[in-house]
């Protein structure tokens, strides 16, 4: 539900302008009077008393703090913690079980399969020569009606391959388990931080400046050795990661 226009006013104070901006929208989101889709941009910015720059700064921080997800040419939302898809990094399940398991509704977009397509982070993951061309299957997930996570496989390419991926519903785990005749067991990941981009960017809907969470996984089989390997980049402020730390 779009919010109305609140009524919101930055008061002088020492704090620079766009933080005072800042401060009065996550009052206005404490209050209620803000929830959801935010008010257009020239709309919530005369109602602050500020100028669009002032407004689009104070939103980069919100948007760089997780409270506000951007998506480009859409509009700005509100990111509430109690609607975050929340993801137990000790548990190999595929990013819908996740988003389903938070209350939102998972759906599958945009599913591209590309052949002979480099990359050098497979490439190293997979002990192949820089150079080396995979397969590789990108889809974007949907949490209800937005973009939340986009991923990106990469697996050697053959005919059996090819032949698991026809009518490709948007699960890998299956098609690997199958590769490797046993189910896989164990993925060993990294995480890091980096802004979207252009074509990451394009495919979640948010602006190339938008920091997202990076997750390399590289997937190994029955014995130990890796068979693929898969970039995925979430959006800040709609993922919280849990994970059981162990004293040694």
């Amino acid at each position: 539900m779009t919010a109305r226009t609140p009524d919101l006013r930055v008061v002088a104070d020492r704090l620079p302008l766009h933080r005072r901006a800042k401060a009065e929208i996550l009052d206005g989101v404490r209050r209620g009077a803000l929830t959801d889709r935010l008010p257009p941009e020239g709309v919530l910015a005369a109602s602050l008393g500020v100028s669009r720059t002032t407004l689009r700064n104070a939103l980069l921080e919100l948007e760089r703090e997780g409270h506000v997800v951007r998506r480009h040419g859409v509009g700005n939302f509100v990111v509430d913690d109690a609607t975050t898809v929340t993801q137990h990094l000790e548990r190999l399940q595929p990013i819908p079980a996740f988003i389903g398991a938070s209350g939102f509704a998972p759906s599958v977009h945009d599913i591209v399969i590309r052949h002979r397509v480099r990359s050098e982070a497979a490439a190293r993951a997979l002990g192949r020569p820089t150079g080396s061309r995979f397969t590789a299957v990108s889809r974007v997930y949907w949490a209800d009606n937005r973009p939340a996570a986009l991923l990106i496989d990469y697996v050697p390419g053959s005919a059996r391959l090819d032949e698991l991926l026809a009518g490709f519903d948007g699960e890998m785990l299956p098609i690997l388990d199958a590769l490797t005749g046993a189910p896989i067991q164990r993925v060993r990941a990294t995480i890091s931080a980096s802004k979207a981009g252009q074509s990451v960017g394009r495919q979640l809907e948010i602006a190339p400046s938008t920091p997202v969470v990076v997750m390399g996984h590289s997937t190994l089989d029955a014995a130990g050795s890796v068979c693929a390997y898969a970039d995925s980049y979430l959006i800040p402020g709609l993922f919280t990661f849990m994970v059981m730390r162990l004293r040694t």
